[in-house]
Parts: C-alpha cells; structure tokens; sequence
C-alpha cells in the first residue's frame, strides 16, 4: 500500500489508494485461476460450493468491502466500523469527517467552527456568517470522495468570542454543499496566526496575545461564537425592547415585563432590557432603610397624599419654580401641577378637588400632608373643614411620615430626569418631562397594586400604549393650509415634549420660533433626538446647568480698532489705538515708585534669570528711547478702574480721564 495524493482538489489533503502489484487480474495471466483467488476466505473448496460473494458497504455483489468503490457508510448500530479510514475520514463518538469538512451534530451548526489541518482554506455552508460578502463564480471544491462542490462566494467572517473578542477570518469560501464551518490551520498561518494544540484545547496566538482560543470535543477541535449576522438580529430584538423603554419613560425591566404578560407592548417577543446609562444619571440611590408596610385604601378618595416640590434653579417653560402632587391611596393614580410659588397650592387643590370628586362621584375624606406652611395658611385649614376634609399632618422635619409622596415625587423627578438626560433638552423643560413622567407612571404597573396600572383601577378601562412617543424625539407637526401659502412647507420641525392631558394630541416645542404647539397631525422621527440635531451642528452640550445670556437691546460699546499690545510688565498693558502708527516715544506713567527704580536700575539686571525677562524687556525699551517712565499720582491713575474697587465717582473720574464715555 502507498499513500496516494489527490490532484483535483484545492485541498492539501490526502487520501489512501489501494494498489495491487504483481500479477494482472485478466484472462491472459490468471493462468485459470478464479478472479476471486487471494481475496476469498474460504480455501480448498470448490468454486461451485463457495457462496456469492457480497460487499457490506454497498450490498453488492461480486466484491469485498475492501476493493468498493462506493463512498463508504457511516457506522450504526450494530454494524461494523471500516478499518481503512482516509485522511479526511476520522471518527469521533460514532460521527466522522464528511470528506473534507468535519460533521457534527450540534443545536446551531452556524455558531460552531471546526479547525481542520487538511483544509487548505476557511469555508462555510451558511450565506448570513458573513459581514462582507461578494458573490461569484470561484471555481470547484473536490471532496475526498471525489464529489465537486461550487464556490458561490467569498468574503470575510467576524466570529464574536464569549470572552468579548473577536477573530476575524478573511477570504473565507461559501461552499452551499458542505455541512460544517471549517477553519484552515494553514489559513491561519497564512493570515499571521500561530496555532498551538493541547490539554483538550487549542488557542490562535498573534504576537503576545491570544486571539482566541477553543475546546476538544471527542477526537475535534472547535470553536464556538456568534456572527456579525446573528448579532444584528439580537441588536434589533434588543433595540424594540430599548425603544419601548425610552417610550415609557425609562420603566424598569420589571415593570415593562408585566406589560408584556398583558399583551400590551405590541411586536415584543421577550424583554430583556440593556444597560441604560440615563437611567444610571437619574434614579441612582443610596440603599433604602427599612420601612414597614400599611395596606392601601379600597374606595377612591378615601385617602390622599400630597407634597410640594421645589423650588427648581431653572425657571420652567410657563415660568414655574414648583409643582405639586396628589396621590390617591386606593388607585396609585397620581395628578402633578406646575405651580410659581408654594402659596398657589391653596387653589390649585380646590381646582383638583372639583375635578376628581365630579369624574367619579367620591368625596375627598382624608388629605395627608407635611407640616409645611402652604397647607396651614392661606385659607386651606379653613376650606378643608368646610369640606368636612380631614387634615393629616407629619411631625416636623420627618418627610419619612409622608413617604408614598416623598417617595413619588423621587420618582417623578427621577423619570423625569432620565428623559431630559437622554433627549438633552434644555433645563427649563423640567415641567414638560415632569408632566411626562407621571403620564407614564399612571400607565407602568404599580407595586402596591400587585403590578396593576393605576389608570386601570382609577378608570375602570384597559389603557391603550399604542400612541406612545419617545420624549425629545424629532416630530414633524403639520401646518393648516390657512397658516401657510402654496408653496411654503407643509411640515414645521418640531421636538416632542408631552401629551395633551385634557386637550387630544401632542405637545411640541417650535424650536425655530421657540415656541409650544399642539397638534394631532404629526410624523415622529424617534430614531433622532434633540441632541442628534445638536451634533449634526457641530454643538456639543455637558449635562450642567447654564445660564442664558441675551444681548443688549440697546447701547454701544466702544472700541479702539487695531489696538496694539505690549506684552504686561508689572500689572500694566500699553495700548495704542486709534493711531495706525506707534509713536516714537511712548510715555508709560505708573504710581508705584518701586516698579519705576526696579526699571531704570541696571544693577538690578546684571544677573539673567527666566523671572526677570520682563523686567529687561522694558530696561531695553528705555535704552532704546522707545519708552519714557514717569510717575503719576494715585488719584490720577485711570488704571485703576481696571485692577482695583472703585467707587462711582473714581470710575467717572477714571473714564473721563480717557475720553470714555
């Protein structure tokens, strides 16, 4: 027997050829000898007792196992293992080599990579493992068992490792007909890549580091991670459950699972929610101290809690430093209003009353509250015992005896936060996101409830998410025909900013004309924010507060044109202006005798230290002629309006003295 090569094929492997020397098995030669006679096992019988001789690999007759032609068959059960086994055939736990490729069987055969030595080239069965593909005619494969299989293309696969890196094969062949990925040691080695087996595993070295590395299963060295393609498909799973998140105002992933048991995150197939770093920036907390539980009210209204929030360091949209909340005990529903100062709590709770008793019938019985003055003074101690409302008021300086308001409003502003954050809109929307947030908050399930939503148990009715916006998104909001000439746009760009409330639509901010809308005729973009139309300007903002600044309506600032700078000496700058030439001498007048003699004396300079440059820079002015150093007075100094506290007659004086005015 000798080891013959196979010249068809691209592969560098090997197969092993069967050849017999010696005598010919023809009629001429046998010498009237069977053509069986050195193959049969059976001696001294006659040829007419022997029985037909029947192949077990093709249940053929005429030859052996051993001289078939045919491809050979895999081992079942029972049956007998094949004791000539080719280069490319191995056996691992009763499954082999397909010829070139390796065959296994495992759940997603497009995540497992087999490396095989006797691959000349990487090669896949599966079109979507490639990230950069280009389709053609590459020519032919020819497998161990003489089968030709087409290359449709080529292109470059990016395996993602468990580990979080990445192996990235290049000019890797799309084989349709094979079963298995193939990864070629020689390939490797031609990319650059030093390849080392052992202890049950194998490892891709490049330099000093370790590319990847895979295990030994049974007798076959694989590597197991996922494609560019398959982690495209997980990104858009994950992007519906990040765009639902954003939509709800940044709900938890508890509470967004709970609407997905209820059918109502429509397109949703599991939720599994992502690292949000604006949900990082807002709700971050110390841990909560212990706290014991109290069962909630059953009738609407029994019970209400309330709480002022504020003041804010920003000035809202409509001029609010405020808002205050109620909160119902039986239902969780939540009502918030902005509000400029804390005396306006007084109204705005009989406006609240007059709404909720008349929707659903119920009296307000009992309002709980801090112990702060808006719910003392004003008339509101008076108006609730009117009312037969009974006050509920905490100990002073203990906020923890209002906790489900305290805690609420922590809440609020933390939605809030993380919506403004993440869109980037300006601190004086605080209002819009606050309204917002409890917009949302109504509609998420509530813990108290046992994961019910608040406007269910207020209303009575199941809540509708389908017309849910992401906060901050771009919105296009149409312009009535009334509004605009034929041919001007009929689209203003706006941002979203909230929902109507009482009122049907959207609110938006006109930032053109810096301005609030509503409208039910809008596009939503929720792919851009506000803060993608800031960098598509070139504006990067911080998460900090800021001030704005207007410029004057009226009033004109002087300014010398082509002023020319000396370099400071001694607290003082040299301007020439108004002059398109320096004069030959320039008289430099300072109040400090000391400054002056540290000037004109040249012992002073005999030494050169780097501190002291300035002081030889004017020294050599003075040299030169082109300065004269004076003393002048105090009191005459126009100077010191710039360097020192003055007063406003000394910085009448000072201005007068240089002709400003």
């Amino acid at each position: 027997m000798r080891r013959k090569t196979i010249g068809d094929g691209i592969s560098s492997s090997t197969a092993l050829s069967v050849e017999s020397r010696g005598r010919q098995n023809n009629k001429q030669n046998n010498r009237g000898r069977s053509p069986t006679r050195g193959r049969s096992r059976s001696r001294g019988k006659s040829k007419s007792k022997r029985k037909t001789i029947v192949c077990w690999n093709c249940n053929k007759e005429g030859h052996m196992k051993n001289d078939c032609t045919e491809p050979k068959k895999k081992k079942g059960a029972g049956g007998r293992q094949s004791d000539d086994e080719g280069a490319n055939m191995v056996s691992s736990n009763e499954r082999t080599y397909d010829d070139l490729c390796l065959s296994a069987t495992v759940d997603d055969n497009s995540k497992v990579w087999y490396v095989d030595s006797g691959a000349s080239i990487h090669c896949t069965p599966y079109r979507d493992c490639f990230c950069d593909y280009v389709h053609g005619d590459y020519g032919h494969v020819t497998v161990g068992n003489g089968y030709r299989c087409s290359i449709v293309g080529k292109g470059k696969v990016k395996i993602k490792l468990s580990n979080g890196g990445t192996l990235v094969l290049k000019d890797v062949r799309h084989i349709p007909e094979l079963q298995k990925n193939l990864i070629s040691v020689s390939g490797l080695d031609r990319e650059g890549y030093f390849v080392a087996f052992g202890e049950k595993q194998w490892k891709v070295i490049k330099g000093s580091m370790v590319v990847a590395r895979g295990e030994r299963v049974g007798t076959l060295y694989t590597l197991s991670g996922t494609h560019n393609h398959s982690i495209s498909l997980a990104f858009t799973e994950n992007q519906k459950t990040t765009l639902w998140h954003h939509r709800l105002g940044h709900l938890s992933e508890s509470g967004m699972k709970i609407l997905h048991s209820k059918n109502a995150l429509p397109g949703m197939k599991n939720i599994q929610l992502d690292f949000c770093e604006g949900c990082v920036y807002g709700k971050q907390k110390r841990v909560s101290f212990r706290r014991d539980g109290k069962e909630k009210k059953i009738e609407r209204l029994e019970l209400v809690h309330t709480d002022v929030c504020g003041p804010t360091t920003v000035k809202s949209f409509g001029g609010n430093f405020y808002f205050v909340s109620f909160i119902d005990d039986a239902s969780r529903k939540t009502w918030i209003y902005a509000i400029k100062q804390k005396s306006d709590v007084y109204h705005t709770f009989k406006k609240w009353k007059a709404l909720v008793e008349n929707e659903t019938g119920n009296k307000v019985k009992c309002l709980k509250s801090d112990n702060g003055g808006e719910y003392r003074n004003g008339g509101f101690q008076e108006y609730c015992s009117n009312n037969g409302i009974r006050l509920i008021r905490t100990v002073k300086r203990t906020p923890q005896e209002n906790g489900l308001a305290e805690r609420m409003n922590r809440t609020i502003m933390e939605r809030a936060r993380c919506m403004r954050i993440h869109a980037d809109l300006p601190l004086q929307f605080w209002a819009a996101a606050v309204d917002t947030a409890v917009y949302l908050i109504n509609r998420s399930p509530a813990s108290a409830l046992h994961g019910g939503i608040p406007e269910e148990e207020w209303l009575g009715k199941p809540v509708n998410y389908s017309f849910l916006k992401v906060f901050g998104c771009i919105a296009y909001a149409h312009i009535d025909k009334e509004e605009r000439k034929k041919l001007d746009s009929k689209s203003q760009k706006c941002v979203f900013i909230g929902y109507g409330g009482d009122e049907y639509g959207y609110r938006l901010w006109d930032y053109e004309h810096n301005k609030i809308i509503r409208s039910r005729d809008v596009i939503f973009d929720e792919s851009r924010l506000y803060k993608h139309r800031l960098q598509e300007h070139g504006i990067e903002k911080e998460n900090k507060e800021y001030i704005e600044l207007d410029e004057p309506e009226d009033g004109q600032v002087p300014r010398i044109e082509n002023p020319a700078v000396l370099d400071e000496t001694t607290d003082t700058e040299i301007r020439a202006g108004d002059q398109q030439q320096m004069p030959e001498t320039l008289n430099l007048r300072r109040s400090s005798r000391s400054a002056i003699h540290l000037a004109k004396n040249s012992a002073f300079h005999s030494r050169t230290k780097h501190i002291q440059l300035r002081y030889h820079f004017i020294r050599s002015l003075l040299e030169d002629g082109q300065l004269n150093l004076e003393k002048i007075e105090g009191n005459k100094n126009p100077a010191d309006m710039l360097t020192k506290v003055v007063d406003r007659q000394k910085l009448s004086l000072c201005s007068t003295l240089i002709s400003l005015r």
